[in-house]
């Protein structure tokens, strides 16, 4: 059975052991945490982050337009529901 030489560095391993950064031979970033692991490299993981940001702000606009629509449809249904005509609003 052939053996392999860990050649990573270690840049930080928790102190439970469980999750860990380090470089590769080839200069590759990578993280391990709960048993998974991510090798990618420098540019690799900036372009990531960057796709994350376009995506979290892309959720961000779209649960204010959810939560506008979902305000107009509620006053909707009050305006048009002849049992809470007498109710007040808001």
């Amino acid at each position: 059975m052939k053996q392999f030489e860990n050649t990573d560095k270690t840049l930080w391993r928790s102190t439970e052991d469980m999750e860990s950064v380090f470089v590769t031979k080839s200069g590759a970033i990578g993280l391990s945490y709960a048993g998974t692991v991510f090798v990618r490299s420098v540019e690799t993981w900036v372009k990531d982050m960057q796709e994350f940001d376009r995506f979290r702000i892309a959720l961000a606009e779209a649960r204010a337009r959810i939560s506008k629509l979902e305000g107009y449809i509620a006053d909707k249904v009050i305006e048009d529901d002849k049992f809470v005509k007498g109710i007040p609003r808001r």
